[in-house]
């Protein structure tokens, strides 16, 4: 059996970043739009955008170049993605992204510096699934399973959590007071995820 890299978990910080997205598909929006959640500096190169990535250009959100991948694309780049399924363009692009950039390449983790795992977005919350490669489509169904329970009134729940813990720093010197008092806040909050092997259903 294969053995996949299970990777280092972290949150980068993107903010300002120049990040070049190369394919106008469903996956390219996807990547876009994560990197315009965590406030980097967008530029998409694709032959053929979809209407997701033409409305954000449209919208000035991003910086769009509606034709082929050039390698001096990615020279002021300082992360790159290479969200195409067309093995040769994947390999220009990964040419191209050899001065300092960190690259990401769809269906080519051997290639990439990072992974790009399923991602659930709940108000201030994210939530980073991956399966180290060994089952794509529970990464999936748990995604979808987390963007039905985490749903409004749990954005509502973070937001109260984050004033309380803001009027708890303000008003109460004790670290130790403070920590127990936002544990308790938390105590009744659960996610139950059953998953159920198909012959036993």
């Amino acid at each position: 059996m294969r053995r996949e890299a299970v990777g280092l978990p972290i949150s980068l910080d993107v903010e300002g970043k120049r990040a070049l997205v190369v394919g106008g598909g469903d996956s390219a929006l996807d990547k876009v739009e994560r990197l315009l959640d965590a406030r980097a500096i967008v530029t998409v190169v694709a032959r053929e955008p979809g209407g997701g990535i033409a409305s954000l250009a449209a919208r000035s959100r991003i910086t769009l170049f509606s034709r082929d991948f050039f390698p001096a694309d990615a020279r002021e780049a300082d992360l790159v993605l290479a969200c195409t399924h067309d093995a040769a363009l994947v390999e220009k692009v990964a040419e191209a992204a050899t001065g300092g950039a960190a690259l990401w390449c769809e269906d080519d983790p051997a290639r990439s510096d990072f992974a790009m795992p399923a991602l659930v977005r709940a108000g201030r919350v994210r939530v980073a699934i991956t399966t180290s490669g060994a089952a794509p489509a529970l990464a999936s169904k748990l995604r979808t399973a987390l963007e039905r329970d985490l749903d409004a009134r749990f954005s509502a729940f973070v937001d109260r959590l984050a004033a309380e813990r803001e009027r708890l720093l303000r008003d109460e010197p004790d670290p130790a007071v403070r920590r127990a008092k936002l544990r308790a806040l938390v105590e009744g909050f659960d996610v139950k995820l059953a998953f159920i092997w198909p012959e036993e259903r």
